[in-house]
């Protein structure tokens, strides 16, 4: 499934992070490090918002579910001097895997 930019900046939202930040992050290892743990945090809560048990089997839900899981692991597989590049792929990629 192709998802859409705000679909993709809505999962960033719920795991607590924007894109300007990941950016800056990837520079600095304090900061990416924060938004690991703070990407960490927010997905338990997200989880048990989402997760398919609690919503009833809605497909939007639980694709929604699955692209925030997606976005999660490319975050903390990030490593400092991730270029811009590498997450523009990684972003891509989140796409593909769902299909």
């Amino acid at each position: 499934m192709d998802y859409s930019d705000r679909q993709i900046t809505t999962a960033f939202e719920l795991l607590g992070i924007s894109r300007r930040e990941l950016m800056r992050a990837r520079a600095n290892p304090g900061i990416l490090e924060a938004l690991k743990v703070r990407a960490k945090r927010n997905w338990r809560a997200t989880a048990k918002e989402l997760h398919p048990d609690h919503t009833q089997d809605d497909p939007q839900l639980t694709e929604m579910f699955k692209l925030v899981k997606h976005v999660l692991d490319e975050i903390t597989d990030m490593h400092v001097q991730t270029s811009p590049r590498r997450v523009k792929w990684a972003l891509r990629m989140v796409q593909v895997e769902a299909t």
